[in-house]
């Protein structure tokens, strides 16, 4: 059947198409005169024949399309509510709501094959959406210089440094929440203390080091042994803290949280009483260990409300210089940590 036209309502309701394009689209801000009878004969009209306005000619026509999207640099798009990325998303969508635009999740590049790209054929896929942010480890840094250079607007979600160019991010202030952990491990008495991370390869692994050393380095006796998963086998972790008689460990993630929770269950090293451990992000409560972790708790919803916050202010041209934002972290003091034994 033929898609109802706003001609197909003036003829119903007997006006013209101009008085019915204005009252389904609320523009005569007062300046036209419209009886509250011929307002009521086209929304009816319209009802009748179950026409419905052209969301992309509406767009076209106010030179927004009210839409934030959503890319991340992923081999699979994060949906699954167990996945890291899944309460960003959920804070995105509390903003885009409340400031009347909707998200938009650019999906089509990601194969598990290969990385998703934002450039197909030279063409920025993009477009769609009067704006973007951005998540996800894996980052292509040209392809942000590249869109930063055509003034699209985005936000990343992480610190990335882009070589000659300045762009927007917001992040959890790693460096602050990591130098607190560090003191809340000094004031227990330990002072060999290992850092543990999948790969430090990126901004964020960078802010969380730099944070501990802050705290280390005022304490002449104190040091940090730092192990990298990538080039560090996980089997050699246990013998290397028990030879550097390493007594606090901190880890980056969740990830290698419960890799060296498992790795000292495994060589019955007791947590605390032998070795205290941190989590660097927001962690669950051990089952195995019946343990609470101690940990950073990060506000991912937060995150993802002020990206959306700082995006839209882009797009409506609020902001001149570029926006990096930290938020701060919250210490939770658990039941992996506790006084460096003798």
């Amino acid at each position: 059947m033929k898609r109802p036209t706003q001609k197909d309502v003036a003829e119903l309701a007997g006006v013209s198409r101009g008085t019915v394009s204005m009252v389904l689209n609320g523009s005569t801000n007062g300046r036209v005169p419209i009886s509250e009878e011929t307002r009521r004969r086209v929304l009816e009209a319209a009802a009748k024949i179950g026409y419905a306005p052209n969301p992309v000619a509406q767009m076209l026509a106010k030179g927004q399309n009210h839409i934030v999207g959503v890319f991340v640099y992923a081999d699979v798009f994060p949906y699954a509510q167990s996945d890291y990325y899944f309460p960003y998303l959920s804070g995105i969508q509390q903003s885009a709501i409340r400031q009347n635009y909707n998200v938009l999740l650019f999906t089509q590049n990601h194969h598990q094959d290969a990385l998703p790209q934002v450039y197909e054929n030279s063409m920025n896929t993009l477009r769609l959406a009067d704006g973007c942010i951005f998540m996800g480890q894996k980052t292509d840094r040209e392809e942000l210089a590249r869109l930063h250079s055509e003034n699209y607007p985005f936000v990343y979600v992480g610190r990335r440094e882009i070589p000659n160019h300045e762009i927007n991010y917001v992040i959890n202030d790693y460096a602050a929440g990591t130098a607190e952990v560090a003191q809340h491990l000094i004031d227990l008495g330990h002072r060999k203390l290992g850092f543990v991370a999948n790969l430090i390869n990126f901004e964020p692994e960078y802010d969380k080091i730099r944070g501990c050393h802050t705290v280390v380095d005022n304490y002449p006796e104190a040091s940090v042994t730092t192990f990298s998963f990538g080039k560090q086998q996980h089997a050699d972790l246990v013998e290397q803290v028990q030879q550097k008689h390493i007594t606090a460990v901190l880890c980056t993630d969740d990830s290698s949280f419960i890799t060296t929770l498992k790795l000292f269950e495994q060589a019955n090293i007791r947590i605390p009483e032998d070795v205290s451990i941190v989590c660097l992000t927001t962690a669950e409560y051990d089952q195995s260990l019946g343990l609470q972790p101690t940990h950073l708790y990060l506000n991912r919803p937060g995150i993802g409300e002020k990206a959306v916050e700082v995006l839209i202010k882009l797009i409506d041209g609020e902001l001149e210089s570029p926006q990096q934002i930290m938020m701060p972290t919250v210490f939770v003091a658990g039941e992996t940590t506790g006084p460096c034994p003798t």
